[in-house]
């Protein structure tokens, strides 16, 4: 009786510090999901704020800079902007060939802090491959 008594106490004791360990697994897991969700929501709300940024420079500009900034923008939509940033910088090349202030709106998005995160990034290697090409 006792035996079964020292086997219970020891059973009980070892599923306990099982508990132990794997809440504090599942609530590390709870803040790594939360910190994730955070982190997308941010860069869904970035991406957002880039499109409308373009999307207000290519309403003042001219037909064929409007034409190359509205293909940059459904790149940026569909996702394909990683995959294809080339295609991204020639529509870009276009778009400033054309009309020149569009380098310097895209500036001063950057230099505001309107755009941040992933957009930015994105924004700030353009602007670099265009600089390049108008020196």
């Amino acid at each position: 009786m006792e035996l079964t008594e020292l086997e219970l106490r020891h059973t009980q004791q070892l599923l306990q510090t099982e508990r132990t360990m794997h809440s504090g697994r599942l609530q590390s897991l709870e803040q790594q999901v939360g910190f994730l969700q955070r982190f997308l929501d941010s860069e869904h709300y970035h991406k957002t704020q880039l499109i409308e940024a373009l999307t207000n420079i290519s309403e003042s500009t001219t037909p064929i800079a409007r034409n190359a900034i509205d293909q940059l923008i459904n790149m940026i939509r569909d996702g394909n902007i990683l995959s294809d940033q080339n295609a991204a910088v020639d529509q870009l090349v276009t778009a400033a060939k054309e009309d020149r202030s569009i380098i310097q709106s895209l500036e001063d998005l950057l230099l505001r802090g309107a755009i941040q995160g992933a957009a930015g990034n994105y924004l700030y290697a353009w602007l670099q491959a265009l600089a390049t090409i108008f020196r």
